[in-house]
């Protein structure tokens, strides 16, 4: 598997938290349960020199006049040590509603955490993972919120350094703490996808001696390095017309990873229903995995998209304007051209021989095999499809200074992959590589609506709206790979609109 999987991270929909102090104490992370007051500025002259994090002395105010401060929970600056807190400056967003009255950032009234428990010692210790998911939410929050967000990330990367305390929302869940810079902030998931995949019995592989057939024949990176025992030559046509005529591509989506009914599943398969939904997925949730690794389905040589006359205009037009434009323009090969090039591998068993050639022609070498590869750009439009035949398989050897070739293609050439493999799974990738698995003429494109093309309407339909107790349901996932139906809804929320015959998504995990 490979190690790129730490790289990604799920984020947690908004919710309700609660507020609190975060200290480094013997170099360990401590939270302590805080309470919140309001530093009116009318009061307080003093404000725009405190930064967040900062320590200040106050007391506690009760306004009599409620028009003005609405609550009696309210602090004010003094020299007294009524209350010692810990200073926040807070940023609001405020939607627009109409052209005049953009959304905007704007500094609401800051606020003042105090914590009974910092002279009890009653903290609670916050694991690394924590704190990890914490400093990337921060990072996320600085780069929306500006130079407030910037002066949080930056108290929080002193802390080590100083006596400083910040101050930060949280709320548990399954024994896990989850913290934010902001009260109805987004929180990111303690479990990466790289922990997920240990969670399904898969792991980087590390040592030579612990790994997969994958990098045992290409080669994997790390501290215990292993170069490839395979390479490929460059693929040559021998013909010189192979060009059919331009094409301009729709545009093409990248993995959104909030959309979890696509990429997360379930390991006991049971989904549980809430209200006419399904019930959110928690990728913290030791039965949530991930949904598998991506295909893209076959669409029987036909290219889904839209015809445009323009398009060898677009694609020889040279002017800035292009370089920015959504449309992408490509120049495709005709259907039946042929290209060839060579394998070449060394020191390899017999078996990890037959894995390779299956890889290639998955057990079928002939031109009419409806097995068949997904290669280059446009894979998700039905571009691409591809079928690799071996002429033979060659074995070179030098021995006692003799040298010697031997054409062995009778022993390795079309080999059984249920020898190879286990046959579950390789029923899967069978299904996914198939020719012939979708209907002809069924729609493979992006989910779509039955009045827009644009997959984000889907997305959007498919969900419920947001909701402060957490992640919102949704509507329909991604289909197991051995269900018999594939495809998805154009109707995603079937409370707006009854269901109508679906299109197939753009790939399969």
């Amino acid at each position: 598997m490979s190690g790129c999987y730490g790289l990604l991270r799920f984020f947690c929909f908004a919710r309700q938290a609660t507020a609190g102090l975060l200290a480094f104490e013997n170099r360990e992370y401590v939270l302590y349960k805080a309470e919140r007051f309001r530093a009116r500025r009318s009061d307080n002259k003093k404000l725009d020199s405190f930064k967040t994090g900062d320590m200040v002395s106050c007391e506690l105010y009760d306004s009599e006049d409620k028009s003005v401060y609405g609550t009696a929970e309210n602090i004010r600056l003094a020299d007294g040590e009524s209350y010692t807190g810990f200073f926040l400056r807070v940023n609001t967003f405020r939607a627009g509603r109409a052209e005049n009255h953009p959304s905007v950032f704007e500094e609401s009234e800051e606020i003042v955490f105090h914590s009974s428990e910092l002279k009890d010692s009653a903290g609670v210790k916050i694991g690394g993972k924590t704190i990890s998911a914490f400093e990337e939410n921060i990072k996320r929050y600085a780069k929306h919120t500006g130079a407030v967000g910037e002066e949080y990330l930056k108290c929080f990367n002193n802390m080590s350094d100083s006596k400083t305390l910040l101050p930060v929302w949280y709320y548990t869940k399954n024994g896990n703490y989850y913290l934010s810079p902001s009260q109805m902030s987004r929180t990111v998931f303690i479990c990466k996808p790289n922990d997920m995949l240990e969670r399904m019995g898969y792991s980087s592989c590390k040592t030579k001696n612990e790994m997969c057939e994958a990098c045992a024949l290409f080669g994997m990176i790390g501290d215990d390095a292993l170069s490839g025992r395979v390479r490929f030559s460059d693929a040559v046509c021998g013909k010189k017309d192979i060009f059919d005529k331009f094409y301009v591509l729709p545009v093409l989506g990248s993995p959104k990873l909030s959309s979890f009914e696509f990429y997360l599943k379930r390991k006991d398969g049971v989904y549980r229903e809430d209200k006419g939904a399904i019930a959110p997925y928690d990728p913290d949730d030791p039965n949530v995995i991930l949904a598998g690794r991506k295909f893209y389905w076959h669409n029987n040589g036909n290219k889904i998209g839209r015809d445009d006359e323009k398009a060898v205009e677009i694609a020889l037009k040279k002017s800035d304007d292009n370089n920015a434009a959504k449309d992408n323009c490509i120049e495709l090969v005709k259907k039946g051209t042929e290209f060839a090039f060579t394998v070449y591998f060394d020191g390899i068993t017999e078996e990890q021989l037959k894995m390779l050639v299956f890889s290639l022609d998955f057990g079928e070498n002939s031109e009419d095999s409806a097995l068949c590869h997904k290669i280059g750009h446009g894979k998700p439009v039905g571009l691409g499809s591809a079928k690799i035949v071996a002429d033979k398989v060659v074995v070179r050897d030098i021995s006692d200074g003799k040298y010697s070739v031997q054409d062995v293609s009778e022993r390795f050439l079309s080999p059984d992959g249920k020898e190879l493999f286990k046959e579950s799974l390789l029923a899967q990738v069978l299904k996914a590589v198939n020719m012939n698995t979708i209907p002809n003429g069924s729609m493979i494109s992006y989910p779509r609506t039955e009045t827009s093309p644009d997959a984000f309407s889907w997305f959007a339909d498919n969900r419920e709206t947001m909701r402060s107790t957490g992640m919102p349901r949704f509507f329909n996932r991604l289909p197991d790979i051995t269900d018999k139906d594939q495809s998805l809804p154009m109707a995603a929320n079937p409370k707006k609109k009854n269901g109508n015959s679906g299109s197939y998504n753009k790939g399969r995990r």
